[in-house]
């Protein structure tokens, strides 16, 4: 398993220094099932005691979607690859850039996506087409961007207070 989470050290911030500078995460990952939980796992690790549980659990909900998008869609049974993240923690918000060499969104483009339709059966709900509307109801500012032969999507997730 090509699983590499690094850490960067923790910054601290130099005297004079009005605010500490933000906290940063970076890794490289296999494109595959375990490789996520592991990344998700040393994220929330990192971040966890700062976020709070509430924003953990939305920072997890939005960042697991994403990523298994990838390894389920961009590379998929038939192709093996990478993930790239670059997570950087504000006071407000947690801003994110995650990068793949996996297939292209349909059209280049990320199409916004409504809630299925809830007034029916259970046993009617569709299977897919919950993760995309939940991240983006989730988060915001989400651009994708094909550069060459790499996907990259950055987001920003909003934080509640403490």
């Amino acid at each position: 398993m090509a699983t590499d989470a690094r850490l960067e050290p923790r910054q601290r911030p130099r005297r004079g220094d009005p605010v500490a500078p933000p906290e940063r995460f970076e890794a490289r990952v296999a494109a595959d099932p375990l490789s996520v939980r592991i990344l998700l796992y040393a994220l929330l690790n990192r971040f966890g005691r700062l976020l709070g549980p509430a924003n953990a659990s939305a920072v997890e909900l939005v960042l697991a979607e994403v990523l298994n998008n990838v390894v389920e869609h961009a590379y998929g049974p038939d192709q093996a690859g990478d993930i790239e993240i670059a997570v950087v923690l504000h006071p407000v918000s947690l801003e994110c850039r995650i990068a793949d060499w996996g297939r292209p969104f349909p059209d280049h483009t990320m199409r916004y996506r409504h809630l299925p339709d809830l007034e029916v059966a259970l046993d009617r709900l569709p299977e897919g087409g919950w993760g995309w509307t939940l991240i983006q109801r989730c988060a915001r500012d989400l651009v994708y961007r094909r550069l060459g032969d790499r996907n990259e999507l950055s987001l920003v997730v909003p934080l509640a207070s403490p």
